[in-house]
């Protein structure tokens, strides 16, 4: 032992930088900081949900703009599921629960609007639902590949497609449409029989 006594150590005073430029890249357990503080969205959206169903002290904007800040860090962790997932298991499986479980908020909030359509006995919500549908599949057909396509084309003078992959996305860009109506109305009509 020495006789030395050594001065006290104590933190008087401790700054840290809140908030900065890079804070987006910051983690909590390997999950983005930005999207677990949005996660307070989602308790609240769904306690102002059952606690007031009449919208005696909340609008159903309030409520809306609630939901759809609660959809974000929802639909990133659901992402990152399926890629936690499709890492552990073959390719077929990963891209089967991609194709699933990648679009499982439209699928639910379509399901919701034709249920609430359903209720009103209208048509108002299938034919929204139709044109949501319409517009995603020209948006995942078309104007996603074309902007690949344009950005690609900035880089490079010639590019090389998938001879496969480009016949299965052209055929799906010429499906009957008369089919797809068949479908659609028989479906619309069951639900509403």
């Amino acid at each position: 032992m020495s006789n030395k006594q050594e001065p006290p150590a104590d933190i008087i005073i401790y700054t840290h930088q809140a908030s900065n430029i890079y804070f987006y890249k910051y983690t909590v357990d390997g999950m983005n900081v930005i999207l677990v503080n949005l996660l307070v969205f989602v308790i609240l959206a769904i306690t102002v949900g059952y606690a007031d169903p009449g919208n005696h002290f909340t609008n159903d904007i309030t409520k809306f703009i609630l939901s759809l800040l609660a959809i974000i860090p929802l639909a990133y962790y659901i992402g990152m599921a399926i890629t936690s997932i499709s890492a552990q298991s073959n390719f077929a499986v990963g891209a089967v629960l991609n194709a699933t479980f990648g679009s499982i908020v439209e699928i639910t909030l379509y399901v919701a609007s034709l249920l609430k359509g359903k209720q009103n006995d209208t048509l108002c919500y299938a034919e929204l639902v139709k044109s949501a549908l319409a517009g995603t599949l020209l948006a995942t057909l078309l104007f996603i590949p074309g902007v690949c396509m344009i950005i690609g084309g900035l880089k490079h003078a010639t590019q090389r497609f998938n001879f496969r992959s480009a016949l299965c996305v052209s055929s799906r860009c010429i499906c009957p449409n008369d089919f797809l109506q068949d479908v659609w109305n028989s479906a619309v009509q069951e639900m509403y029989i």
